[in-house]
Order: C-alpha cells, then structure tokens, then sequence
C-alpha cells in the first residue's frame, strides 16, 4: 500500500488513532484524544462514554471481545476540523456478531479528538458539526461541494477525489492493474455524474498497465465535458501506456497540474 501524505491536521490525526487502535498501543490512543473527548462507538448501543474514563472503558470492551475489526474504506473533510469517517465494523463476543457498515464523525479540537460520534450519513454529520460550532462561516455555507474523499484501494493505490464548484480532481498515488482497476473506475463513474469538467493527476503514479488505463478511458468517455489526464514528461512508465492508448474525445493529456486546470476551469 502506497501511503497518501494528506497535510489535513484532522486526517493525520484520524490516521494516527486507527493506527494506534490497530497496533493495540493504548497510551498512544490516549494521547491522542482531548482530556473532554466524547466517543460514540457503534458497537456499544449509541451510549456516549466521556473523558479518559469513557476511553479506558470502551479501550477494555474492545479488548474482551474475541475479535474486533474496524475497516476504513473512506475519509470526507467537511471542515478544517471535521472528518467523515466510511467503513465496516465487525466485532465478535461470546456468542454474538456485530458485522455492518460504519460512520463516525471525527471533531478535533487542538489537533487532538474531541468527538468522535456515529452519524447516519454526510448531512447528519454537518448538523452535528455545525450544532458544536466545529465549521466555520464559510463551511457552513458551502457544504455541498466543500468536500474531500479519500479513497484507499485494496492493492498498492490511493484514488483521493477533490470536489470544487466548477471542478474534479482524481489524485492517484501507487499502481493501477486489474487488481484495483475498479476502484478507479467507480471514482471516474462518480466524477463524471457531477457533470462537471475532470482532472485526473497520475503525477505520482509508479505503475499502470492497460487494465488502469481502462478504468479511466472506459467510463471517462461518457462525460460531456473534458476530461484532463496529467502526465509529466518525467514519468516514462505511465507516459509509454498513455502513448499506446488512444485518446477520443473528451480527454485532454497534459504535463502539469497547472495546464490541467487552465483547461478545467475555463470549459
């Protein structure tokens, strides 16, 4: 896995706890979180545990299960200081499974976790940010497009989607094949239902072969507006599949991030 180098404080922090709670380090969890944090796990039937108590507490009940597994499959920035959290939770004890889809809505305050609260969807999450008087003005006002995915592949890529006003961006980290070639592909799919012009940055791509560049071409064909493929001139590996593959209309290939967004934004 390719690791993405987010400079979102609220993302690194997000990072820094599931990988603190992966590794089994309670002091470095600990640390981590505001002396008044509030958590809100899923698997504890929506009580609300406060302070190091309310932490050291559900730290144990995770601990006594026989198996406790948390998955993230994709992180939203709702904010400076907001997060939206995307996975799976899946806890087993004596003679029970809790297996289902999971969201939280992680709040900092002083870059350390402040909420850390189940949430229903996206909209949910911006009430309760807003109600605690986490989002600026202007977060307030803009949260439909304010937003940031990030979405981790099953194998060696990162696809992280930006969403502006008048703009997609797709930034791609690592390798693309057939083995995470529709992940890709979904991230396109979505972009193009935004009707909006798209960039796709492969700045930071070590690999593609012709199934990634697929995942691109295939869905990306069905926009009405263009879509900007970055490829510096440096990158010989993903510059000699780009050669081979030819690109119809929409598609636009550039050297730089700058000339993308020349040509996205003025569509």
């Amino acid at each position: 896995m390719v690791e993405r180098r987010s400079r979102h404080p609220t993302l690194v922090l997000q990072r820094r706890v599931f990988d603190a709670v992966r590794r089994g380090r309670q002091d470095e969890f600990l640390a981590l979180c505001h002396p008044d944090a509030e958590v809100m796990p899923h698997a504890l039937g929506g009580e609300v545990l406060r302070g190091e108590a309310g932490l050291r507490r559900w730290w144990a009940e995770r601990e006594r299960a026989l198996s406790y597994d948390v998955s993230v499959h994709r992180c939203r920035v709702l904010g400076r200081r907001v997060v939206l959290v995307e996975g799976r939770i899946q806890v087993m004890t004596d003679g029970a499974l809790f297996d289902r889809p999971a969201r939280w809505v992680l709040i900092s305050r002083d870059e350390l976790v402040w909420r850390y609260h189940r949430v229903t969807d996206s909209p949910d999450a911006y009430r309760l940010a807003a109600s605690l008087g986490a989002l600026d003005e202007s977060e307030q006002q803009s949260p439909a497009w304010r937003i940031t995915s990030e979405h981790s592949l099953a194998q060696n890529g990162v696809v992280e989607v930006e969403e502006s006003a008048v703009v997609t961006l797709i930034r791609l980290q690592g390798e693309f094949d057939v083995g995470n070639c529709l992940e890709l592909e979904g991230a396109v799919l979505g972009a193009v239902d935004r009707r909006l012009p798209l960039i796709v940055d492969f700045s930071m791509v070590e690999f593609v072969d012709s199934a990634g560049g697929r995942g691109l071409l295939m869905p990306g064909r069905q926009s009405q507006h263009p879509v900007v493929i970055v490829v510096p001139a440096t990158n010989h590996m993903v510059s000699r599949i780009f050669d081979l593959l030819p690109l119809p209309e929409p598609f636009r290939r550039v050297s730089s991030a700058d000339e993308a967004f020349s040509l996205g934004e003025g569509a």
